[in-house]
């Protein structure tokens, strides 16, 4: 199983003689930086805790180049002092596992003084789970095609900021396990760019779940200071009831959604609805079966970005809609 590494720069310690107090960190390990600039007074350490980077594996270790740099910095004279680090991270082991670097730095004028100072740089690196979530701006309209490990669809859709576990990487494929939603459990993988670059991020997008109110009465969806005109659906055979309804993490897109992406361009991204009849969303349009549909078609991907982050924490759902008179 591929595993995550996070490389923190947790902790810098200065010792030895006192050359100044104006400092500059350079970290390089393999395509990643920081660059780290702190007033750190002679015999004092400071707390960091900045990434310097992510990287993963499905080796049972990884080895990390550190290219280090420390800078004095005064006006005239820069005091330099590098060093070259490999850090072997053991994935199979849980918890954090430390590195120390000692970076002597000579201090220099018009010639070399007397003086040396001595910094003390700790690395931290965590080993965690692969967690990754579908990207927003990599996708199209809200979604990312995907081929279907566990099926045999083929060619499957998987909506903005999805959570999954990547486990492995192979053939410029990404190969992963859905953790939420309508196909939570099944296996998958996605292409990635001609660059390398990858359809999943790291970063966790998800909020707090969203508690919407609609009127029967008014027609009008509330959340929060926000209203929603919608389409009143006369004659319904099976109408709302005043309760709670939750509503799910997106499915597929829905082609119902195509004759407004001129004017919004998550118009294809519908929620479900836990209404008995089991064909019931929130979602954009003109025209309604039922379903509460803001007729506001431009308003919608603005609203839309932010149902798409939203969770409840059952793995299923982004929030709740309360029917009220």
């Amino acid at each position: 199983m591929t595993k995550l590494i996070e490389l923190k720069l947790s902790k810098i310690k200065y010792t030895g003689d006192s050359i100044g107090d104006d400092i500059r960190i350079e970290i390089d390990c393999l395509n990643h930086s920081l660059d780290v600039n702190k007033t750190i007074k002679n015999e004092s350490a400071v707390t960091v805790g900045l990434p310097v980077g992510q990287f993963f594996t499905d080796e049972p270790s990884l080895a990390l180049p550190l290219a280090i740099k420390v800078i004095e910095r005064d006006v005239a004279w820069n005091d330099v002092g590098t060093a070259e680090e490999r850090f072997i991270i053991d994935v199979k082991k849980s918890g954090s596992q430390l590195l120390t670097s000692i970076i002597e730095v000579q201090e220099t004028r018009p010639y070399k003084t007397k003086k040396k100072a001595i910094f003390e740089l700790t690395f931290e690196a965590s080993v965690l789970d692969a967690v990754m979530y579908v990207s927003l701006e990599k996708g199209i309209g809200g979604w990312t095609k995907a081929l279907s490990e566990s099926t045999a669809e083929g060619e499957i859709s998987l909506p903005a900021y999805l959570k999954v576990r990547l486990e492995k990487e192979k053939n410029n494929r990404q190969y992963f396990t859905i953790l939420e939603g309508l196909r939570r459990g099944e296996k998958a993988s996605v292409m990635m760019g001609s660059d390398g670059s990858s359809f999943l991020q790291t970063e966790n997008p998800h909020i707090a779940p969203m508690h919407f109110t609609y009127s029967l009465s008014t027609r009008m969806l509330r959340l929060k200071k926000q209203r929603y005109t919608t389409i009143d659906y006369k004659n319904d055979p099976d109408p709302w009831k005043k309760q709670l309804y939750t509503i799910a993490i997106p499915d597929s897109p829905h082609k119902g959604g195509e004759a407004y992406l001129d004017r919004a361009k998550l118009a294809k991204v519908w929620f479900k609805v836990s209404h008995p009849d089991n064909e019931r969303y929130l979602h954009t349009g003109e025209r309604t079966a039922g379903c509460i549909t803001l007729t506001e078609v431009e308003r919608w991907d603005e609203l839309c970005k932010v149902l798409l982050k939203a969770r409840r924490g059952d793995g299923e759902s982004i929030g709740v809609v309360e029917i009220v008179e």
